[in-house]
C-alpha cells in the first residue's frame, strides 16, 4: 500500500542527502534545495529552477520495485497524465517529466503547494506544504460550505481524468494540496489506465470493498474524503455521525451532504455514483438549496411502488409527480452547471481571452439547447465573441514540427519550414502548395526560411549547417551561390534590404556576413559567448541585431561588424531580437519570460513585455505600432501588443500546440503562425464584422430609424432592415444638424446660411419623413443652443442654452415660453404627450407645464442632479442625484401628478450619474461613481439582482426596448449588455478607441450604437473638405443561429481547445482539427474571409488611430496602404499628403 507523505519533512543531517539513495539525481534545470517528503515508490523535493521559481520535484526510484513492470506502468501512467494535468484547475500540473537511467529512476516535476503557514510566500529552510489532511488537524470538521466548495473541484478534478481514461487510485487528504488558495488533486504517482490497473495499490480505509483500480473505487476514496472533512471522524468510523449532531448550527445542510456522502461510499459499486460528474451534479443542487435527500425519497418511492405492483393509476401518478421533481432537480443542476461555464468564459473575456472563453459558452448552450430563452442568451455571447475574435482565414497542415515562416513582398505566398529538412511554398489565396523546397538533410530540421525584399529569392537556413538560396518564382536552388557552408547548426539567416548581403547566426557563437555571388569568404566574427539564435538587418540596411542564449541582443555597425553601443541584457537566453520598421527601436524575446523595447541608439529599455511565459519570438509590425509574441506556455497563444504601451491590442490567438513563430504580412492585417504540432495559422486582424460608416449616423430615440447624410441628400432609414423610408430630402443650404422624434416619422434639419457680415447664421425646419414635404418654414435657430429636444408629433421642440430653456412651436417656427433658471441648465426632457418638461440645473430638478410655461413642483437634491427621466406612461419621474465625492448618494422616482416621492431612495456608495425606467414603468436601473449598475424594483424599493459590476464609474444604463437586457458605458469608453433578470453578462466588454458619451440599443435591441457626441447636442458634422473620423460603433447582438455541434466545432478550433471541462480541456488533435477545418471553412466560407470593405475600414482606424496618438509615420503606412487599394479616393490622398507633413516636420525638429 502506498504510504501518505509525512506532514514533516524528513531530512538527514545534511539536508541534501536521499533518504533512498543518499545523493539525489540530477535534475535539469533545477537545483534539488530538500526533500519535503517520501513514500514507499520515490521522494518529493523542494526545488528552485533557473527562472529563481520555487517548484516540487518527485523521484520515482527502480530499487522500490520488486521488478521492471510496475516501474514502468508507473512511468507510462506520469506520462499520459502529463498533457492531461495542465487542462483542469483542479489537478496538480506536470510541468515536466524526465527518466535518469544511468541513475535508475525518472521524476515529474509540479507545481509547488502554497506553505502550511505562509500561503504563497515560500521560504525554503521553514516549508511544509499546505495539504487537506493537515487543514483537518489544524480546524477539525470543516464548515458545510467548505465541504460543498472542496468536493464540487474535487469532483471535477477528479471527472475530468476520469473522462481520459485515467484513474487516480489513491485519493485521500494528504493527497490533495493547495496551490494559490485553490484545491487540487496531487500525489499523482499512482495514476493508471483505467485498463491497466490491476496492482493492489492505495490507502487503507480509503479503499472500497471491491478494491481499488476504477472509477467507482475512485468515488469511494472521494467520498471518504468529504466524509473525514465533514464529520471530523477517520474514514474507518464510516457512517457513524458526530455525537452532538443536534447540536451543528448547519445540521439539515450537513445531512444533505450526508446522503451524498452514503450514496458515494455504498460497499455496492452498482449503487453508487457512475461517474463523478454525477457525484457533481448532485453537489450542486445542494449549492443551489435544493434537497437531495428529497430526490433519493422520490427515486425509492417511484422504485417501490414499480416493485410492488399497486392500483396503476396510482402509480402512474405517483410517478409522474416523482419524475417531475426528479427532472426538475436535474435540470436546475444542469442550469447551474450552465452558469458555471458562462462564469468561467465571462472571467476569460474580462481577461481578454476572447477565443479561449467560447467553448465555455458552447458548453453552456449545450446544456441548455432545449430551454429556448437561455439558450438565445448563449447564442448571442457567441455571436458577439466570434463578431470580435481576430479571423482565421487559413490552415495548413504537416507532419512533426514547424519552426519558421515568412510572408513574401506582396503578401501573396508564404514559406513555411520545420523538421525532416522541409520547406514549402504557398498560395494564400488559391490555398495551393507551388511547391517544395528540397536540399537540406532531410534528417535536419530547417529552423528559418524568408523572402528577399524584392520576392526574388527565398532564404533558409538549418541544422545541417547550411543555409541555401532559392529561386522565389520556381524553387529551385540558385547553385552559384548556394549552399553557405556552416561549422554548426545555424538557426536564423536574413537577407540584407537591398537582397545583396546575409547575414546568418551559428550555434557557434558566430555572425557571418556573406555578400551575394561574391567568391570571397564571408566576414565573420564572435558576437556572443554562445550560441547566436537570431541575426537580421535593419530596414534601413545600416545596423545588424544579434540574440544569443548568453543572455544578451546586441547591435553591430553593418558595414564593419563593429559592436554598437551596450548590449541589451535578460535575465535568460535571448532568442530573437527585431529592428522596428524605422530602425529606431529594437524588440527581444527571452526565457525570462519577458519581451523588451530598447532604444536602439542609446541601448536604454523603453517598455516591457510581461506574457508570463517564456517568449520565444517577437516582432514589429510593419507600421511599428505594434508587436507580435509567441511564448513557450500552456495556453498555446501568440499575443498582440501596442508597442508604445506594453498593452495586449488584441485578443489572444490561440492555437493547439506551443506556438514556434509569429510574423506580420506586409499590410500589417494579417499574421502567420507556426506551432509545434506542424499546424501553421493565417489571421486576419480586419475581419471583425465591423466597418464604419463614411456618413454622419443620426437616430431616432427609439433607436428604430436613423437618417444618413450623403453629397447634398439627407434619406431616413429603417434600422432593423437597413431599407429606405423616406424619397430623400436636399436641404437648400449646408446641413448642421439633424434631429428625429421618438419613431423617426419626423425630423428637425438644422442648417447654416453665411451673413453679409461673415457671420454664421442657423435656420431650423420641421419635415415629414415618408413624403419629405416640409412641415414649417425655415425658422432662426440660435446658434448658442446646446442641446434640443423634438417631441413625438413634431409639434413641439426644447432646447437649452445656458440658464434658459426655450419651447418652441415647432410647426410655426416661433418660441412660446422661455424658462429662465438660476443656474445652467443640463437637461430638458419632454414627457411622452409633450405636455409635460423636466429641466435639471444644480441640484434641483424642475417640472414645467409645456403647454403654460407654468412651473409646477421644485425637486432638492443634496448634490447636482446628474439625470432625469420620464416614465414610458409619463406619470413617474426618475431624477439621479451625482457628484459623490465618495458620499453615499440616490435615485428618486416622483409623481409626476402629486410631485410626491414614490418610494424609497435607490442608494449607492457614491454619486449615481444615471437613472433609466424599464419599458413597462415598474423597475429602474441606476448607474453609479461606484463602479456598479443596479436594477431596483420601484414597488418594493428593494434591489432586483445583483450590482452589475464594473472596473470604472459607470456613466449610463438603459434597458432594451423588451426590458431583458441592459447597456452600460463606463469612464472607460467601454461598453456591456447585462441579463437584467439575471445580472450576468451577455456581451465582454466592448471597448472604443474614442471618448463614448452615449450608448443606445437600436434596431429594436437587435443592436446597439455608441456614439462620441451627447445625445442632442448640435454637432458640426464636416462632410465636405475636411473628413472627420467616424466617431460611432455599433454592435451586433444578433444570436448565432448554428447548430449546436457546429458551433461547439468552431469554438474548439479558434481556442484550441475541447472546453469539456470547467476550467480547461485537452487540446484538439491534429487530425480532429483537420476535420473541424475542412468542414466548417467549406460550409461557412464567409467566416473564413475578410473583404475589401473591412480591410479598407481596418486600415482608416489605424490611422486615425496612429494620428490621435502622433504615429504619423504609422499614419502614413496606413494611408499609403488605402491609396494602394482606393487610387482615386482624393480623401485619402489627401489625409496621407497631412501625415507626410506632419512626419517631416517631426523628423525635422528631431535633427535639430
Amino acid at each position: 500500500m502506498s504510504e501518505s507523505l509525512p506532514l514533516t519533512p524528513r531530512r538527514t543531517d545534511t539536508g541534501l542527502l536521499s533518504t533512498i539513495r543518499g545523493q539525489p539525481p540530477h535534475i535539469p534545470d533545477h537545483e534539488l534545495l530538500r526533500c519535503i517528503g517520501s513514500g514507499s515508490y520515490g521522494e518529493v523535493w523542494l526545488a528552485r529552477n533557473v527562472m529563481g521559481t520555487y517548484r516540487a520535484v518527485k523521484v520515482i526510484y527502480r530499487q522500490t520495485f520488486s521488478d521492471e513492470r510496475p516501474y514502468e506502468r508507473e512511468f507510462n501512467g506520469i506520462k499520459k497524465f502529463e498533457p492531461v494535468s495542465r487542462t483542469h484547475d483542479d489537478l496538480i500540473d506536470i510541468l515536466q517529466v524526465g527518466r535518469n537511467d544511468q541513475d535508475d529512476c525518472f521524476y515529474y516535476v509540479m507545481e509547488l503547494s502554497d506553505d502550511a503557514v505562509s500561503a504563497e510566500k515560500i521560504d525554503p529552510a521553514t516549508y511544509e506544504p499546505k495539504t487537506l489532511e493537515r487543514e483537518m488537524l489544524s480546524r477539525g470538521r470543516l464548515p458545510f460550505e467548505e465541504c460543498l466548495r472542496l468536493g464540487l473541484s474535487l469532483a471535477a478534478g477528479l471527472g475530468h481524468l476520469h473522462k481520459h481514461g485515467l484513474i487516480h487510485r489513491d485519493i485521500k487528504p494528504s493527497n490533495i494540496i493547495f496551490v494559490n488558495g485553490i484545491p487540487k488533486i496531487a500525489d499523482i504517482g499512482l495514476v493508471a489506465d483505467v485498463e491497466s490497473s490491476t496492482s493492489l495499490v492505495g490507502t487503507e480505509g480509503f479503499i472500497p470493498p471491491e478494491g481499488p483500480g476504477t472509477v467507482q473505487a475512485d468515488i469511494y476514496s472521494l467520498g471518504k474524503v468529504l466524509y473525514e472533512i465533514s464529520t471530523g471522524h477517520d474514514r474507518q468510523v464510516f457512517p457513524a455521525l458526530p455525537t452532538q449532531l443536534e447540536e451543528i448550527s448547519e445540521q439539515e445542510d450537513f445531512l444533505e451532504l450526508n446522503e451524498v456522502i452514503i450514496r458515494a461510499c455504498e460497499s455496492d459499486p452498482h449503487k453508487r455514483y457512475n461517474s463523478a460528474d454525477e457525484l457533481r451534479a448532485d453537489l450542486l443542487l445542494l449549492q443551489a438549496g435544493k434537497s437531495v435527500k428529497r430526490l433519493r425519497l422520490l427515486e425509492r418511492r417511484l422504485a417501490l411502488l414499480s416493485r410492488i405492483g399497486l392500483v396503476a393509476a396510482i402509480v402512474l401518478l405517483v410517478a409522474a409527480a416523482a419524475y417531475y421533481q426528479v427532472n426538475r432537480d436535474r435540470r436546475l443542476a444542469r442550469q447551474n452547471l450552465a452558469d458555471s461555464h458562462v462564469a468561467y468564459g465571462t472571467r476569460l473575456i474580462d481577461e481578454g481571452d476572447l477565443s479561449g472563453a467560447l467553448p465555455s459558452f458552447a458548453q453552456a448552450l449545450r446544456l441548455e439547447q432545449s430551454d429556448v430563452e437561455r439558450a438565445k442568451r448563449h447564442r448571442v455571447h457567441l455571436g458577439v465573441v466570434l463578431r470580435q475574435c481576430p479571423k482565421l482565414i487559413r490552415v495548413w497542415f504537416q507532419d512533426g514540427r514547424v519552426n519558421a515562416a515568412g510572408f513574401s513582398p506582396n503578401g501573396r505566398r508564404v514559406v513555411i519550414a520545420g523538421i525532416n529538412g522541409s520547406a514549402a511554398v504557398w498560395d494564400v489565396e488559391g490555398n495551393l502548395q507551388v511547391f517544395r523546397l528540397t536540399g537540406h538533410n532531410p534528417e535536419k530540421g530547417v529552423e528559418s526560411a524568408c523572402f528577399s525584399r524584392d520576392g526574388r529569392f527565398l532564404l533558409t537556413a538549418g541544422e545541417d549547417r547550411t543555409v541555401r538560396v532559392w529561386n522565389a518564382e520556381n524553387g529551385e536552388e540558385i547553385t552559384a551561390v548556394s549552399p553557405l557552408l556552416h561549422p554548426d547548426t545555424v538557426y536564423c539567416a536574413s537577407f540584407s534590404p537591398l537582397g545583396d548581403r546575409i547575414v546568418t547566426a551559428c550555434e557557434d557563437g558566430k555572425v557571418r556576413v556573406w555578400t551575394m555571388g561574391a567568391p570571397d569568404p564571408p566576414r565573420e566574427f564572435v558576437a556572443h559567448s554562445e550560441a547566436v539564435r537570431h541575426a537580421s538587418f535593419s530596414p534601413d540596411g545600416r545596423w545588424i541585431v544579434t540574440a544569443s542564449v548568453d543572455g544578451t541582443a546586441k547591435i553591430w555597425r553593418a558595414d564593419t561588424c563593429v559592436q554598437a553601443g551596450v548590449p541589451m541584457r535578460h535575465q535568460n537566453w535571448v532568442f530573437q531580437a527585431c529592428f522596428s520598421p524605422d530602425s529606431a527601436s529594437v524588440v527581444t524575446a527571452s526565457y525570462d519570460k519577458t519581451a523588451r523595447v530598447w532604444d536602439a541608439a542609446t541601448g536604454k529599455l523603453i517598455t516591457t513585455l510581461h506574457p508570463d511565459a517564456p517568449v520565444h519570438s517577437a516582432q514589429f509590425s510593419p507600421d511599428g505600432r505594434y508587436i507580435v509574441t509567441t511564448c513557450w506556455d500552456y495556453d498555446f497563444s501568440t499575443r498582440v501588443w501596442e508597442a508604445s504601451t506594453g498593452k495586449e491590442a488584441v485578443p489572444p490567438l490561440k492555437h493547439t500546440s506551443y506556438p514556434t513563430s509569429a510574423s506580420f504580412g506586409p499590410a500589417g492585417n494579417r499574421i502567420l503562425t507556426t506551432c509545434a504540432n506542424g499546424v501553421s495559422h493565417l489571421w486576419d486582424l480586419a475581419g471583425n464584422k465591423w466597418v464604419a460608416s463614411p456618413t454622419p449616423v443620426f437616430y431616432s430615440p427609439d433607436g428604430n430609424a436613423f437618417a444618413t447624410f450623403e453629397g447634398d441628400l439627407l434619406r431616413v432609414w429603417n434600422a432593423t432592415t437597413d431599407t429606405a423610408i423616406s424619397p430623400g430630402i436636399r436641404p437648400e443650404y449646408p446641413v448642421h444638424d439633424v434631429k428625429l422624434n421618438r419613431d423617426g416619422s419626423r425630423l428637425l434639419i438644422i442648417t447654416t446660411r453665411t451673413q453679409p457680415a461673415g457671420k454664421t447664421a442657423f435656420f431650423g425646419q420641421v419635415w415629414t419623413t415618408s413624403s419629405a414635404q416640409a412641415l414649417s418654414p425655415l425658422f432662426p435657430a440660435d446658434a448658442s443652443i446646446t442641446s434640443s429636444v423634438l417631441s413625438a408629433t413634431a409639434h413641439r421642440m426644447i432646447t437649452a442654452a445656458g440658464t434658459v430653456v426655450q419651447i418652441w412651436d415647432a410647426i410655426g417656427g416661433r418660441v412660446s415660453f422661455p424658462l429662465r433658471h438660476p443656474k445652467r441648465v443640463e437637461q430638458a426632457v419632454l414627457s411622452p404627450d409633450a405636455s409635460r418638461l423636466v429641466t435639471i440645473a444644480g441640484t434641483n430638478a424642475y417640472l414645467w407645464n409645456a403647454i403654460t410655461g407654468v412651473q409646477l413642483q421644485v425637486w432638492s437634491h443634496p448634490s447636482k442632479v446628474s439625470h432625469v427621466e420620464f416614465s414610458a406612461n409619463g406619470r413617474q419621474v426618475v431624477t439621479a442625484s451625482g457628484s459623490g465625492g465618495m458620499t453615499k448618494r440616490y435615485a428618486q422616482v416622483w409623481d409626476v401628478v402629486t410631485g410626491e416621492k414614490v418610494g424609497e431612495p435607490f442608494w449607492h456608495n457614491d454619486g449615481v450619474l444615471f437613472a433609466a425606467f424599464s419599458p413597462d414603468g415598474k423597475r429602474v436601473v441606476t448607474a453609479s461613481e461606484d463602479r456598479s449598475a443596479v436594477v431596483w424594483e420601484i414597488a418594493t424599493g428593494k434591489m432586483a439582482g445583483s450590482p452589475l459590476i464594473h472596473k470604472h464609474q459607470v456613466l449610463e444604463a438603459h434597458f432594451s426596448p423588451d426590458g431583458r437586457w441592459i447597456v452600460s458605458l463606463d469612464a472607460e469608453d467601454t461598453v456591456q449588455v447585462w441579463d437584467a433578470a439575471t445580472s450576468t453578462p451577455i456581451t465582454p466588454r466592448l471597448k472604443h478607441p474614442f471618448p463614448v458619451w452615449d450608448v443606445q440599443f437600436i434596431a429594436n435591441g437587435s443592436r446597439i450604437v455608441a456614439k462620441s457626441e451627447k445625445a442632442g447636442r448640435w454637432i458640426d458634422w464636416q462632410t465636405t473638405g475636411n473628413p472627420q473620423p467616424a466617431l460611432w460603433r455599433i454592435w451586433d447582438l444578433t444570436p448565432d443561429p448554428r447548430p449546436v455541434d457546429e458551433l461547439m466545432l468552431l469554438s474548439q478550433m479558434l481556442s484550441g481547445h475541447k472546453g469539456d471541462q470547467i476550467g480547461g480541456g485537452l487540446p484538439l488533435e491534429n487530425e480532429a482539427l483537420q476535420i473541424a477545418w475542412r468542414k466548417l471553412s467549406a460550409q461557412y466560407p464567409s467566416d473564413f474571409t475578410v473583404s475589401q470593405q473591412e480591410t479598407v475600414a481596418w486600415h482608416q482606424r489605424e490611422a486615425e488611430a496612429a494620428a490621435e496618438a502622433g504615429q504619423w509615420s504609422a499614419a502614413v503606412f496606413h494611408w499609403s496602404q488605402l491609396i494602394q487599394v482606393k487610387p482615386d479616393d482624393q480623401t485619402f490622398r489627401d489625409r496621407c499628403a497631412a501625415a507626410q507633413k506632419r512626419l517631416g516636420s517631426e523628423r525635422t525638429r528631431r535633427t535639430e
